[in-house]
């Protein structure tokens, strides 16, 4: 059961900066629980994001500001995530039972196993994950890890220090997006959760045991980008007509997609489907490391999960620093060494406040929420492409308007081969989970804008062989954001459960 924290903030925002667009939730203290009060979506400006990496924080700060003030959002605190796998890496991994001082030395040499990072320019945090079915005798334990890169996490922090926030943690995404869906559920949900989230440009698959993150899938590169590429292609449209067509008319076909589930297992010599090569002494997931890509780096680390930076032979100075505490928490709790300072906190300690010029990010991954009630959105429809009418003497000769349900059939039929390719790679993560714990997830949560497309849950609950919905983060918290009616706020609420997760952590036990 999730409680209040009697040491939280009154009010904090929740702040998921994606490649495609800003999504905001300002979270407020009550008598009776936690309200929501601010919603907002914002497209990211162009150019200001390169593959999840923040690459103009004074641009982005500007477009934060006004998304801000369009939605009447006025706290200043603020959790905000970062993402992207080329700038960080969340895992668990399995190592011998140890002792919390063991266990912070061990890790600081890990990390060199498991990402690919230089282990100098890096912010890292762990935490033992400790699940009710593990005996507490048993000769290995796992330990949820977090890595980022140093100059996406600096890039992040002056981010929200040119937006006039004030910075309490930088969190990861699996971690946020579980508090809405699972924790604020109160016990009501199947032990093993899935979620799958849709975005921009990947798509992620976690699996939760009991409220706790098991299962954090590397990205699938399906996403729904690749839904508005293929419309694109097909109706021979620009990609942002692509992207309203979308929109406007994208569907799920089920009397033509009905494949149902199939077996799927993962070949683990040389490189896997989604791009991960065993290490030479790896034989499980956990040492399957991610291909690096080039990525600048420098003295900034925004994550804190209660443990320490990456090992090194001499402490890494760090360059953002509030009050005293690492950026990530992901809520350990671990003793930490004498010697190495976490930067990831899994403890969710209380987070101080930082001082007035410091620059530093708390990582924090924790998970807890009360219960509330639902409330629904209404998706915005674009107007459907149709060629401006011109006089006879025009030249070259305008075409003549395509029927609206020729468009729908056009873009029904382009989108087919996509969502077959998504389902079969959320398919073989699921299926590598369910061959590595024996269990499998009796429900799955879908989340991101993509979900909004009709009958995509129907379609995955078949291809997957387990129930899928679409996400409401706010089915069980209370929400009073005037300027949305009932039914706006249902049809765009799987685009918050991450904004959603972040404005409440800190308010949770």
């Amino acid at each position: 059961m999730s409680s209040i924290s009697k040491s939280a903030p009154s009010s904090v925002v929740g702040l998921d900066i994606g490649t495609d667009t800003i999504k905001v939730a300002e979270a407020k203290l009550a008598k009776d629980g936690i309200r929501i009060t601010g919603l907002g979506v914002l497209p990211t400006p162009p150019g200001v994001v390169d593959n999840s990496v923040i690459v103009d924080p004074q641009a982005l700060g500007v477009a934060i500001k006004q998304i801000l003030r369009d939605n009447g959002i006025k706290s200043k605190k603020v959790v905000s995530s970062i993402s992207g796998q080329s700038s960080v890496v969340v895992r668990i991994i399995e190592v011998p039972r140890m002792t919390p001082n063991e266990l912070a030395e061990t890790m600081k040499w890990e990390v060199e196993r498991h990402v690919p990072f230089s282990p100098t320019d890096i912010q890292m945090d762990f935490a033992p994950v400790e699940k009710p079915n593990i005996p507490p005798d048993a000769p290995n334990m796992e330990v949820l890890l977090a890595v980022a890169q140093r100059d996406a996490v600096d890039a992040h922090v002056k981010t929200l220090q040119k937006a006039g926030l004030d910075p309490i943690a930088i969190d990861v995404q699996p971690l946020a997006v579980s508090r809405p869906l699972i924790d604020m559920a109160n016990g009501s949900l199947p032990y093993v959760v899935g979620v799958i989230n849709i975005g921009a440009t990947t798509t992620s698959v976690e699996v939760f045991e009991g409220g706790q993150l098991a299962f954090p899938g590397p990205p699938l590169p399906i996403a729904g980008i690749n839904f508005t590429r293929a419309i694109s292609d097909a109706l021979g449209v620009p990609m942002e007509e692509a992207e309203r067509l979308k929109k406007e008319f994208a569907e799920v076909d089920l009397s033509v997609l009905q494949t149902g589930p199939a077996d799927t297992g993962f070949d683990m010599g040389g490189q896997d489907d989604y791009g991960y090569t065993p290490a030479p002494d790896a034989d499980s997931y956990d040492s399957f490391v991610p291909q690096a890509q080039d990525v600048q780096q420098d003295d900034f680390s925004p994550f804190e999960l209660g443990t320490q930076d990456a090992p090194q032979t001499q402490p890494v100075d760090q360059t953002f620093d509030i009050s005293g505490e690492d950026v990530f928490d992901l809520g350990g709790g671990a003793e930490q060494a004498s010697d190495f300072k976490p930067v990831f906190d899994l403890d969710e300690p209380e987070v101080p406040t930082p001082a007035p010029d410091a620059g530093g990010f708390d990582f924090d991954i924790s998970d807890e929420q009360p219960a509330a009630q639902p409330v629904d959105m209404e998706a915005q429809s674009d107007q459907v492409f149709v060629p401006e009418a011109s006089d006879s003497y025009s030249y070259p000769p305008v075409p003549a308007p395509v029927p609206a349900d020729d468009i729908r059939t056009q873009v029904i039929n382009a989108i087919a081969p996509v969502l077959i390719e998504l389902a079969t790679e959320i398919r073989r993560s699921l299926d590598y989970y369910s061959t590595r714990y024996q269990m499998r997830p009796e429900q799955i949560f879908l989340c991101g804008g993509t979900a909004r497309m009709y009958n995509l849950d129907q379609f995955l609950t078949n291809e997957l062989g387990i129930p899928v919905q679409v996400a409401n983060p706010m089915a069980n918290l209370m929400v009073q954001c005037p300027k949305y009616t009932p039914d706006h706020l249902q049809e765009i609420s799987p685009l918050f459960p991450v904004s959603i997760g972040l404005a409440i952590r800190e308010m949770l036990e």
